[in-house]
């Protein structure tokens, strides 16, 4: 924030120039330059600070100014933006859309709608989107600009930043650590905040792209688990390769992956099998999410997981279990946990490893940390 690189715009030519979190910047004056306070002076009077107005730098120099600038320009009605009152009873169906899946935020002011988002993280998509620009027609197809860096940007704030009691003392400057764990979760996440909870009817559209875009597969398969897990490795930065398949079961033996142990984000891989334990070609393949109750009993996130994006309770220990009855085959299906893998050479760090911050009471509590609260999660889900 102590930096400020000088360019060809008016604005680095400026006293008032950008600065700050919100970058607050002054007025223009007769050539265009920032060197009227504006801003500048309405803030120094809210704080009851008149250096402000005398040495501009303070806002970027000094951490609270720094925030608390930026807070309260999304305060200020002159300046901050408004969600629409979208109507539910629209005719236009992507407005009808809005409404009901922001219903909370309509009409608010966006710094309100930020404190809708600890209880719903979908609500920081809509700020991001709502800046950067919500063109009519769509509902949650596109993803805000640097939609990947924002939450990034995002998690460290809420978990690192803002944990006040632990990371401000006094005046001695803050410490950011960025601490990445399993970079193809972030995607994985984000595609179950954006589309999970919904059945694959509702959602087929995105379905088809993991077929497509995951797997090469242009047909219509139930059966997506495997399409998802490559897509989400795929799309990931730095991008990982993959067996690039639909079928779960090359990720047991494929040279684009390895064995492991568990750690969050790891690759589990399961097996349809008869109750006696006889192997059967179809499967699952998922991501670790956390540990649940029992011994080697985990939440396992993926896709295809009683017919949508969500966490489920899934058996690694190697015993058969039961999983669910297939309409499609006529038959009661078991599985087998065939093992934990990863990207081929990828290096485990110790903040993946699994503690007690991944440990849930139940499946539900996993969800609902994802923002999917209204799951309730049932014994027998399909997935094929």
């Amino acid at each position: 924030m102590k930096v400020y690189i000088s360019c060809i715009y008016n604005s680095s030519k400026s006293k008032y120039k950008e600065r700050g979190f919100h970058q607050l910047i002054g007025k223009q004056d007769d050539i265009g330059l920032y060197n009227e306070p504006g801003p500048y002076e309405k803030y120094a009077e809210f704080v009851g600070n008149k250096k402000i107005v005398e040495q501009p730098d303070i806002v970027c120099t000094q951490i609270h100014y720094a925030i608390d600038s930026a807070g309260w320009f999304w305060t200020n009605k002159e300046s901050g933006k408004t969600v629409p009152n979208w109507s539910s009873s629209s005719q236009k169906e992507y407005v009808k859309f809005r409404a009901e899946h922001f219903s909370k935020a309509l009409g608010k002011p966006l710094n309100e709608v930020s404190h809708l988002v600890e209880e719903d993280e979908k609500y920081y998509w809509l700020q991001a989107k709502l800046l950067n620009g919500y063109p009519k027609g769509q509902k949650l197809e596109t993803n805000p600009i640097g939609w990947n860096i924002r939450e990034k940007a995002f998690k460290i704030l809420k978990n690192e930043v803002f944990e006040f009691d632990k990371l401000c003392k006094g005046d001695k400057e803050l410490e950011f650590s960025i601490k990445v764990r399993a970079p193809w979760m972030d995607t994985v996440v984000n595609e179950a905040k954006v589309y999970g909870g919904k059945k694959q009817s509702l959602i087929q559209e995105r379905v088809s792209l993991y077929h497509r875009k995951g797997a090469n597969y242009n047909g219509v398969k139930d059966a997506w688990c495997s399409s998802f897990a490559c897509w989400c490795l795929e799309n990931t930065t730095p991008p990982f390769q993959t067996p690039h398949s639909a079928a779960s079961s090359t990720f047991i033996n494929h040279k684009t992956v390895e064995r492991c142990e568990a750690f969050f984000g790891a690759i589990a891989t399961f097996s349809d099998c008869d109750k006696n334990g006889n192997i059967e070609s179809t499967g699952h393949v998922t991501f670790v999410y956390g540990k649940l109750p029992g011994s080697k009993i985990y939440a396992v996130l993926g896709g295809n997981q009683n017919n949508m994006i969500k966490v489920s309770i899934y058996d690694c220990s190697g015993n058969v279990f039961y999983s669910h009855y297939s309409v499609k085959r006529k038959k009661h299906v078991y599985k087998k946990f065939r093992g934990f893998f990863k990207p081929k050479n990828y290096v485990i760090k110790s903040e993946e490893l699994l503690t007690d911050s991944d440990n849930y009471n139940t499946v539900d509590d996993a969800n609902k940390k994802i923002g999917l609260g209204l799951i309730k999660t049932s014994t027998g889900e399909k997935d094929d």
